[in-house]
């Protein structure tokens, strides 16, 4: 088993949120030179479907939308992927080690997800030291890989195998992709809290967690300048990494 790091969601100007307890809300980014209208505007996604956080259920946020909390995005459509949902990711190729991690995976290899995500205060909670009170780099989900296809082999794939992909917005825009990758069903996807990789001090520096267990494509040690642009993989002690991320994940403290 092999562990795999990919950036996703608002980066930049704007952000996913994460809470002083690490809940978040995750922000798929903008459709960016997308004409395909059924691309859904972030005031139209349930911020219900984008957190497992307790503050959810706050009278603010239980019937908010996403462009509520970020009121930029009130008319922008929504890249809605990965497909947290149904496990699916389509891919793109940009560079920065992405394309060969990624065709590396196999059946049983982790996908993990990592957002940079602002802090946001709330109900005079006190903030966790793991969380950065200004933005981080955080693993917010991941997919046990089943399969993957290239776009040629996805378009020779059985009807059964395209359908997995019914939510992912390349597949219902009709829009290709370089690589289609399908988690398995009703295993990981969103976790309910955050896991760090930025220093609680410093945003740009990154954790032992990540600079002491994964490496670039390249082979070069992660965490250098820029490192949650990079794509990253951990394949010694991969177990080990993976019970101490999914432990943080999954945890309901």
């Amino acid at each position: 088993m092999k562990l795999v790091v990919i950036n996703v969601g608002l980066s930049g100007g704007m952000r996913g949120l994460v809470f002083p307890d690490r809940s978040f809300v995750f922000f798929p980014i903008p459709a960016v030179g997308w004409n395909c209208r059924r691309l859904p505007t972030y005031a139209e996604l349930r911020v219900r479907d984008y957190t497992r956080s307790k503050y959810a259920n706050l009278w603010e946020f239980r019937n908010a939308s996403l462009s509520d909390l970020i009121p930029e995005l009130a008319r922008m459509r929504a890249h809605n992927d990965p497909d947290f949902k149904f496990r699916t990711y389509g891919h793109v190729k940009r560079g920065y080690g992405y394309e060969p991690l990624l065709e590396s995976l196999q059946q049983g290899d982790i996908l993990l997800f990592l957002a940079t995500l602002d802090y946001r205060s709330i109900d005079k909670s006190l903030r966790n030291p793991q969380v950065n009170p200004e933005w981080g780099g955080y693993i917010v989900g991941a997919f046990e890989i089943e399969r993957w296809f290239t776009q040629e082999g996805f378009e020779h794939a059985p009807d059964e195998d395209q359908a997995r992909f019914r939510s992912n917005p390349h597949f219902y825009c009709k829009s290709p992709a370089d690589l289609w990758i399908a988690g398995k069903e009703d295993t990981l996807g969103l976790f309910k809290k955050a896991v760090p990789l930025s220093s609680p001090i410093e945003s740009q520096h990154c954790l032992p967690l990540l600079s002491e267990n994964f490496r670039t494509w390249s082979g070069k040690r992660a965490g250098m300048g820029g490192w949650h642009r990079h794509a990253v993989t951990c394949k010694k002690h991969a177990s080990r990494v993976w019970n101490e991320i999914r432990t943080q994940g999954d945890s309901d403290d």
